[in-house]
C-alpha cells in the first residue's frame, strides 16, 4: 500500500489524469501477480503474451490494463490459481480485503482490490474496487517460439516465460484482423486502438511476424495478402475512437494527440517497407 500511495502522490503532482493513475496502480499490482505466478509452479506451464508482455519484457511505452497468459501443455485450474494468488496477497502482502471472481467461460480471473477510496481516487468516476484481470487461454497454434526474460521491480525478481517477438507479432496481427467495426446503436466500436499502436511498434522495431502462426490464426499465407489486409484495416480506423482507447494508457496526452493525427501515414509507410514481410 505504501508503494501504491507513493505512485498516486507522484502522478497527482505531475497532473496525470485519475484514469491513467488507476492504470498505473493496476500495473503495479500486475508485477506482484506475475511475481507469484513465475516464482511458483504455475509459471512452468504459462506463456506470457499480449501488450503487458511487451511492456514488462520489451519496454513498450504504454500501460496495459490486463495480463494475458496462454497455457501450453496442461489447462490451468483458474479457481485454484485464484485462491493461491488471494492467499499470497492476504497473507504475504497483508492486503486482507482482496477478492476474486472467475468469469467468461472460466478463462477470465478478476482480482478485486478495494483500495481506491483509501488512495483518494474513488468517488470521482471510479468505483471503490480496482480490478486486475488475468486472462488465461490455450495456445492457439502449434507454430510458436518462446523466450525467457528476467524482470526486476519493486524489490521483486522473477523469470518470465513468454512468446518470442515474431510469435507475439503474429498474434497481434490476428487481433487486428479479427476485430470488426460495428456501427449502429450508440455508434459501438469493437476495435482496440492499442492493437494498432502495438502493430506500429512491431514495425518500428523491424520485427517480422511468424507467418506460419499468422496463417494458422487468420488463414492468410502470403506476405502480400497480409500487407493488403492490414492496410485496409488501417485505412478504416476512425481517429477519435483510436484516441479514446489510447488516452488512458499514456501519461502524455499530447503524444497521443500527435500519434492519432499521424498514425495512418506512419503505419502505412511502415507497411510498405519490404524488410518487414
Amino acid at each position: 500500500m505504501d508503494i501504491l500511495k507513493s505512485a498516486v502522490d507522484e502522478n497527482k503532482r505531475k497532473g496525470i489524469s485519475h484514469i491513467v493513475i488507476a492504470n498505473v496502480l493496476k500495473e503495479t499490482l500486475q508485477y506482484y501477480v506475475m511475481n507469484y505466478i513465475y516464482n511458483g509452479p504455475y509459471g512452468q506451464n504459462l506463456l506470457f503474451t499480449g501488450g503487458s508482455c511487451l511492456r514488462f519484457c520489451f519496454g513498450l511505452n504504454r500501460l496495459s490494463e490486463d495480463l494475458d497468459l496462454d497455457w501450453e501443455e496442461k489447462e490451468v485450474d483458474r479457481e485454484e490459481l485464484a485462491q493461491a494468488i488471494l492467499k499470497y496477497f492476504r497473507i504475504q502482502l497483508q492486503m486482507a480485503n482482496v477478492e476474486y471472481a472467475v468469469k467468461g467461460k472460466g478463462e477470465k480471473l478478476y482480482l478485486k482490490f478495494p483500495i481506491l477510496g483509501s488512495l483518494g481516487l474513488s468517488g470521482q468516476g471510479f468505483p471503490e474496487k480496482l480490478f486486475v484481470k488475468v486472462e488465461i487461454e490455450q495456445n492457439a497454434s502449434k507454430h510458436y517460439g518462446t523466450d525467457l526474460s528476467p524482470v526486476s521491480r519493486y524489490d521483486l525478481n522473477f523469470i518470465v516465460r513468454h512468446y518470442d517477438l515474431p510469435t507475439l507479432m503474429a498474434s497481434k496481427i490476428a487481433a487486428v484482423l479479427g476485430r470488426t467495426f460495428k456501427k449502429g446503436h450508440g455508434d459501438r466500436v469493437t476495435f482496440k486502438g492499442r492493437d494498432y499502436y502495438d502493430l506500429f511498434w512491431y514495425l518500428q522495431k523491424g520485427v517480422k511476424p511468424n507467418m506460419e502462426r499468422v496463417e494458422d490464426l487468420t488463414g492468410i499465407s502470403s506476405a502480400h495478402a497480409l500487407k493488403e489486409a492490414l492496410k485496409e484495416k488501417v485505412h478504416s480506423i476512425h481517429p477519435p475512437h483510436l484516441k479514446e482507447d489510447l488516452l488512458p494508457l499514456f501519461e502524455d496526452g499530447t503524444f497521443v494527440e500527435n500519434y492519432v493525427l499521424h498514425y495512418q501515414t506512419l503505419t502505412l509507410r511502415a507497411l510498405d517497407f519490404p524488410q518487414f514481410f
